[in-house]
């Protein structure tokens, strides 16, 4: 619209709250390379990242630890999540910590990581999970500014509401749940991998063993990430079933 479009914008901006005026052809010029207006320079624009921004994938990884301890029920469990995700139009990635390769996830999953890294004998059990998935990043081969949606295998969504905000906020680099006590919800969050290797590669397991859970160690980086300007996003409403085991002996069921 040229300078018409000034106009315009002056009267959006008079009638609506928390307004983002979004110059496309100025745009236009940054990813051409075009140095025409001062913000390109002064913002240091760099157009292959942000095209590599729009082209991501969505990678959904679900963790697994197939123990003898109510095998069957887990397996159940890990099979209705995955064709629940499928349904919705992702074939996951599944990281599963426990067994030495080969199971019945390989008929229901895009790929599957078997790490061998789960210690039965390690209390916190998010340090077997982080390790599990640290020992697959290295293998992944996922691009850095991919959206990792980490889900534990067990659980389930109700709907795609959770995955269509992952695909409705391409430029969030961050998308988690907070508990009531200010943590993040671990039972599923989405984060790009290029932030994500870094959380996990990171990762004193020996301290967090004796003294974080993973929430808290969650909470604590990404609070760092939005420091440095990371763009996090957060919801209300995950759409989430966690069949909790607790200790083993008791289920309980929790919406999230």
């Amino acid at each position: 619209m040229g300078c018409a479009g000034r106009i315009f914008q002056k009267r959006i901006w008079q009638k609506v709250d928390n307004v983002f005026l979004f110059d496309f052809g100025s745009l236009l010029d940054a990813l051409c390379g075009w140095d025409t207006r001062a913000w390109i320079a002064i913002s240091k624009f760099n157009e292959d990242a942000f095209l590599n921004k729009l082209s991501h994938e969505i990678r959904v990884v679900c963790t697994a630890a197939l123990i003898e301890n109510r095998y069957e029920m887990r397996k159940r469990e890990h099979i209705y999540s995955l064709e629940i995700l499928r349904e919705m139009g992702f074939n996951a990635y599944v990281v599963e910590s426990h067994c030495s390769g080969e199971s019945f996830l390989d008929e229901h999953a895009h790929h599957v990581f078997y790490t061998k890294t789960n210690d039965l004998r390690l209390r916190n059990k998010g340090v077997n999970e982080m390790k599990s998935l640290k020992e697959a990043f290295k293998t992944a081969g996922f691009d850095d500014e991919d959206l990792i949606v980490k889900l534990t295998g067990r659980y389930y969504f109700k709907n795609d509401q959770f995955l269509k905000e992952v695909e409705d906020n391409s430029c969030a680099d961050v998308i988690i749940k907070l508990n009531p006590n200010n943590t993040v919800c671990a039972a599923c969050y989405a984060m790009r991998y290029k932030y994500f290797k870094e959380f996990v590669n990171n990762i004193d397991f020996v301290e967090m063993e004796a003294k974080y859970g993973i929430e808290d160690l969650l909470m604590r980086y990404v609070n760092k990430l939005k420091q440095q300007g990371v763009v996090i996003r957060y919801l209300d409403s995950l759409q989430l079933v966690c069949n909790v085991f607790g200790l083993g002996t008791k289920m309980e069921v929790i919406h999230l």
